[in-house]
């Protein structure tokens, strides 16, 4: 079955999870994030965007002017579930949930989002409709904690079984 949805990564996988890891990381310092665009807004001269991957969420902020333009309209074009990777500084920041935030120097589309995606995150859709679209499904950080569960149960087991002279 052929998909929009290629895996957007490439061999080098950067990501940002190291905000979340480390207390002392430098704010202003040059940042790599990679991820799908859980959603864009816009509000006056400011466009958010905020983007997902393993590590989480982070919320990318744009402000005319103090951005470059052609980042500013990239940013227009962006939708939701849209592989994008942003270079930028880190900031701390009063309203992102995380308490940071990323300012952009460059934004690069990796690859667009199918329109309309073929199932919601949020709503949830039909069975085979999941199923057909496992990738897409597996972003779902309900289904994620049921995957994370079903390997640390096998792994248990494994660990069980060698421990008492089990081979596999």
């Amino acid at each position: 079955m052929e998909t929009s949805f290629p895996r957007c990564f490439g061999s080098s996988l950067i990501l940002i999870s190291i905000i979340y890891i480390s207390k002392h990381l430098n704010l202003n310092m040059q940042t790599v994030l990679k991820g799908w665009v859980e959603n864009v807004r816009e509000i006056g001269n400011i466009r958010f965007f905020v983007v997902r991957n393993s590590s989480g969420l982070t919320q990318v902020t744009a402000k005319k002017g103090d951005v470059p333009e052609e980042v500013f309209k990239i940013i227009s074009e962006i939708g939701k579930e849209d592989c994008v990777d942003v270079r930028g500084r880190l900031v701390e920041s009063k309203i992102a949930k995380t308490g940071k935030e990323l300012i952009p120097d460059s934004i690069k589309i990796l690859s667009k989002a199918e329109k309309p995606l073929p199932l919601d995150l949020q709503v949830g859709a039909e069975k085979d409709t999941r199923f057909n679209y496992r990738f897409i499904d597996l972003r779902d950080k309900k289904i994620q904690k049921i995957f994370i569960l079903k390997n640390r149960v096998i792994e248990l087991f494994r660990e069980f079984f060698k421990n008492n002279g089990f081979i596999e």
